[in-house]
């Protein structure tokens, strides 16, 4: 059975993207429909209708990009060769303060499909955006998962409670 978020907009930008009764300028409730689901080496994740997947096979694992039809995203990777989650964690970290210097990042651990997770909250500004980030990387078979989740701060409130049914709903093998 397909997961559902409800979501409150305040305003309507895309209309592919959401389906939606607005009448008199009053919030509707919107569902989202996690209606595709990806599934690679155990671990499965459901993911909106209206999102795009690109898999990536790279040197150590691969690599799967999930794209909303406006600026948030998720990142799931998996490498063999990195035994320490937070060595991946911080990997990316580190990526994203050459690119954004007002980078601030604090320490995060949770649980992300029943394992504990570690990695950071991130807040950066780009092109006159503030933006919100979250790294989260655990234990994963031989090696480690990452997990990248972002989002532009004007589109937070309705794509944050998402990321966090996402990986609420993630399952990894036991």
């Amino acid at each position: 059975m397909a997961a559902v978020m409800t979501a409150y907009l305040r305003d309507f930008p895309d209309a592919s993207k959401w389906a939606a009764n607005i009448m008199e300028g009053e919030l509707f409730p919107v569902e989202v429909r996690m209606a595709h689901g990806f599934e690679r080496d155990g671990v499965f994740l459901e993911y909106p209708d209206d999102w795009t997947l690109e898999e990536d096979t790279v040197e150590n694992g691969w690599a799967v990009s999930l794209n909303s039809t406006s600026t948030p995203y998720l990142v799931l990777s998996y490498r063999d060769d990195v035994d320490d989650p937070m060595e991946m964690a911080d990997a990316v970290l580190e990526g994203l303060r050459e690119s954004f210097e007002t980078l601030e990042a604090d320490e995060a651990v949770e649980t992300v499909g029943g394992q504990p997770a570690v990695g950071y909250d991130v807040h950066f500004f780009h092109l006159d955006l503030t933006n919100t980030a979250w790294i989260r990387a655990l234990p994963f078979g031989a090696g480690s998962l990452l997990i990248l989740a972002q989002t532009c701060d004007t589109e937070l409130e309705d794509f944050e409670p998402l990321f966090q049914e996402m990986m609420a709903g993630m399952r990894l093998p036991d």
